[in-house]
């Protein structure tokens, strides 16, 4: 913090019209000046204070105070205040303006400019100011940390008008949990867990969704987690806090615990298991993605413009190699390299195109009894597809008309949330076979819609998005392979 001040310096008991006699005087008292000086620096580092004192203090341009005490608050003091003394506080600042001078500070951030001088704070643009008129006595200004005042809309001042803020009723947003990574299957039971929120203070964790003994801890990105015992899918819940107490609806990501150590024989493997977020391997999976796109950029020579129509929008399967995944996008007719679950489900959502609800009901739902995945009411809907579809994943038939929601969405063509069939259009979905689709007036919600039946299939999150690529995919040779253009995602 730089201040610069000019300093005039009459005995400190003279009066202000002994300035010129005293300015006037002979060179030899410069010693008493300098000592004068010396003792109120040494009175400073005595007393432990942070205390600005002389006859007038002026300053020549902005400077800026910090009130420690009151969560670091910054005020600024305006060029061409003056004051005699400044004592700087944890959460006050005393401030002492002669007869004819005048003394201006601003708060930035909008703080209620209290004060003991009477004085009236106004709003301006951009600031709360205060600007005390010298009577000789000390005002005490105590900065709130809690009420601010309203800035007009177009120029000029107004008069200062404290507020209170709303109370903080709205929850973490952007909340999320990824486990391993977002890996598909893992043999320990120990994992890392990857979380996310916005204005997160506290977390909890647990594999019961109504949080059995879970504890509140403080916010964390990473956690380790430990999965219960015994082989299949293990789902972790997290719920977020802020300092309000207001709590995040509760997110959940999913993972199969293999204890045999041996990977199923069914799983086509990608080449890459990314380890990010943890800061394991980053610099290795970038380069590793980067390699794979190269070396395949590198091998085509000629495009079959007949067989890239055939397979837009399929995920492929190179059958040659070691099972890496590309998605042919149909926009541009080139393959994109997909090294895993959960960079599918991020590169898939950048093709995403834009559906309104009335639209989506009109193109049927689809799953697949091959996926791995939990379905808590037990009607055969997976729990991550009951949320992208609205119906009550604790209760096996939402809308209570006797039939339960798994029947009315894939056998009945019923609403499953209300009365009525489900009427679904052939041309729409002709159109937006392989594309990916996003709920604009819904939380942006993800589908991918399969060109061979025509379905739409929920990208929850990175497993499921490994489960599209693991059972809807189309192997191919690496001669065919090689006659579809390459394109590169930016991460």
């Amino acid at each position: 913090m730089k201040k610069i001040f000019k300093f005039k310096s009459p005995p400190l008991n003279a009066s202000r019209s002994h300035h010129a006699q005293w300015r006037g005087q002979s060179n030899t008292f410069g010693w008493i000046k300098k000592s004068a000086l010396l003792i109120v620096m040494l009175s400073v580092l005595l007393v432990g204070k942070n205390v600005l004192a002389a006859d007038e203090l002026t300053y020549s341009v902005d400077n800026t105070i910090r009130l420690t005490g009151s969560n670091n608050l910054d005020i600024i003091i305006r060029a061409g205040s003056q004051a005699t003394t400044l004592v700087i506080g944890t959460t006050t600042f005393t401030v002492t303006v002669a007869v004819g001078d005048v003394f201006t500070v601003e708060s930035t951030t909008l703080n209620t400019l209290s004060n003991d001088g009477g004085f009236t704070s106004q709003c301006v643009a951009g600031a709360s100011r205060l600007v005390i008129n010298g009577t000789g006595s000390a005002v005490v200004v105590t900065p709130s940390t809690s009420s601010f005042c309203v800035v007009p809309t177009a120029g000029g001042g107004s008069p200062y008008v404290p507020t209170t803020p709303a109370a903080d009723v709205t929850p973490p947003t952007n909340t999320s949990v990824v486990i391993a990574g977002g890996v598909a299957e893992t043999t320990s039971t120990t994992v890392t867990l990857t979380l996310g929120a916005t204005d997160a203070a506290q977390m909890t964790v647990s594999e019961s969704v109504l949080f059995a003994g879970a504890s509140w801890e403080s916010y964390a990105t990473s956690k380790s987690f430990t999965l219960s015992s015994g082989a299949g899918v293990k789902t972790v819940y997290a719920k977020f806090k802020d300092a309000a107490g207001n709590i995040s609806t509760a997110v959940s990501d999913m993972i199969t615990l293999n204890t045999t150590g041996v990977q199923q024989p069914d799983v086509v493997q990608p080449q890459y298991e990314p380890q990010y977020e943890g800061g394991i391997d980053v610099a290795g999976r970038t380069t590793r993605i980067t390699q794979v796109v190269m070396q395949e950029k590198a091998a085509v020579t000629t495009i079959n413009r007949s067989l890239v129509a055939r397979v837009k929008g399929r995920i492929l399967l190179q059958a040659e190699a070691n099972g890496e995944a590309w998605y042919v996008e149909p926009l541009s007719s080139n393959k994109f390299y997909l090294a895993d679950g959960t960079s599918a489900y991020a590169a898939l959502r950048k093709f995403g195109l834009g559906i309104t609800n009335a639209n989506l009901v009109k193109i049927p739902v689809g799953t697949d009894t091959r996926f791995v995945m939990d379905d808590t009411d037990g009607d055969g809907l997976p729990d991550k597809l009951e949320e992208g579809l609205g119906t009550d994943l604790f209760n096996s038939d939402t809308d209570g008309d006797g039939v339960s929601d798994a029947d009315e969405v894939l056998k009945k063509n019923t609403n499953p949330l209300s009365t009525g069939r489900l009427s679904y259009n052939t041309s729409l979905t002709n159109r937006l076979k392989g594309r990916i689709l996003l709920q604009t007036e819904s939380r942006g919600e993800a589908w991918y819609v399969n060109p061979v039946d025509g379905k739409r299939y929920y990208l929850a999150n990175g497993p499921a998005a490994y489960q599209i690529m693991r059972f809807l995919s189309l192997g191919i040779t690496n001669t065919d392979l090689r006659k579809i253009g390459v394109g590169e995602l930016t991460e």
